[in-house]
């Protein structure tokens, strides 16, 4: 795996323990090295285990709109040489993934050869303003990602989407009609068809779903996989 493996640092190998962080190594090809039991259980359900994964080809699970948009991520990656903070909507809850490519040649000869390096994917959950939570600058680029999978959230129409999003912070119904533009009650109306479909009760619960998403207006239209 050349001659800096990071599965050999035990560094590497602490942050793979914590039962926060999801942890994944996969070559361009999509072939997965490594991953932790945390990185299975956030991206394919509360059962997975890496054990599962390991040594298969995500395409062969993953959606292929959402392995489409990651390759041309990981493309961009190598070309401009700057890590990547990707923010997504997966599941019903906000996942944020720092995305680097470590190269297999320590001279960095190969540096811009994708096939010739590996992808580090640290991910965790982090709950609501992810722009408050970002407290260091520094090189890499942030990206959302176009691609979202909604879990129970998929029930709602884009229109209570946003609606959801904007419970989320706290707005109250009069609040949400302007900045929608359209009457107070019928932003009412959305909300019991949003608590109906959730079959959520109290206006609080539905803050909390929308915080756990992270979950914005821009979402609202951001393609469903």
């Amino acid at each position: 795996m050349g001659a800096h493996d990071p599965l050999n640092d035990p560094v590497f190998r602490s942050l793979a323990a914590d039962p926060s962080t999801g942890v994944v190594l996969f070559r361009f090809d999509g072939t997965v090295l490594f991953g932790n039991d945390q990185a299975a259980r956030i991206f394919m359900g509360p059962g997975a285990r890496a054990a599962d994964y390991i040594g298969r080809n995500y395409r062969d699970w993953m959606p292929p709109a959402y392995v489409a948009s990651r390759d041309q991520m990981h493309r961009e990656l190598v070309e401009n040489g700057k890590p990547m903070l990707i923010r997504a909507l997966w599941d019903g809850y906000q996942h944020v993934t720092w995305l680097q490519f470590i190269p297999d040649i320590p001279d960095g000869e190969h540096d811009h050869d994708p096939a010739a390096g590996r992808f580090l994917a640290i991910t965790r959950r982090v709950e609501g303003d992810l722009g408050e939570k970002i407290t260091v600058a520094g090189e890499y680029v942030r990206v959302d990602s176009d691609h979202i999978r909604l879990g129970e959230l998929d029930a709602l129409t884009p229109r209570e989407l946003e609606v959801l999003a904007l419970i989320g912070q706290n707005l109250t119904s009069r609040e949400i009609a302007l900045l929608l533009g359209c009457a107070e009650k019928t932003v009412e109306k959305h909300r019991e068809s949003i608590g109906a479909k959730l079959k959520v009760a109290h206006r609080a619960q539905l803050a909390d779903l929308a915080q756990r998403a992270g979950l914005t207006l821009e979402d609202a239209g951001r393609a469903r996989v």
